[in-house]
């Protein structure tokens, strides 16, 4: 899988966020912020100057992250690209089978203000294996997401999630 891009984070995505995480019946025991990435298997993906920030609590092995992300200045390079979202955790193997549900996604296609969403999914060694990062699976028509599903992305749309996972013991 190509590079991993991340980039800084708007206090508006910051605020709305965390609102997110409190309105959620999670008990949050010491919130720590992360900068999400996201990779895509199309050449010349480059998120650029946009905008993402990320909470996540570990607790007892498990990993709560909420992610967002907001295309600015972006490149999505070649069409069908496939999108995954990239974590700092590795997640332990041995508790997935193929394709796993770990969280899910939705998101906002300013131009026509359309909204969707789906699963996110671990990724499986039919697809490249890594241990930490993510598939974006798309509701309406059950594929991954990529530069053109389920829209063409383009600067100003957003992208945000949930997702719990276990993480390798001792990580």
């Amino acid at each position: 899988m190509p590079g991993n891009f991340s980039f800084a984070a708007s206090k508006d995505l910051q605020r709305g966020l965390v609102e997110q995480v409190r309105s959620t019946d999670v008990e949050l025991s010491d919130p720590k912020p992360w900068t999400p990435g996201i990779s895509s298997t199309g050449a010349g993906f480059s998120l650029g100057p946009g905008s993402s920030f990320g909470l996540y609590v570990r607790r007892q092995g498990i990993v709560d992250a909420w992610f967002s992300f907001k295309f600015a200045g972006t490149s999505f390079g070649a069409a069908g690209g496939l999108f995954a979202l990239v974590t700092p955790w590795n997640h332990w193997p041995q508790a997935f089978v193929t394709n796993t549900e770990v969280g899910s996604w939705w998101g906002f296609d300013e131009s026509v203000g359309t909204y969707g969403g789906g699963p996110l999914f671990s990724i499986d060694a039919a697809t490249g294996s890594v241990s930490n990062a993510f598939w974006f699976s798309n509701n309406a028509s059950s594929s991954p997401i990529s530069t053109s599903v389920p829209w063409t992305w383009a600067n100003s749309d957003r992208l945000s999630g949930h997702l719990s996972y276990p993480v390798q013991p001792g990580y």
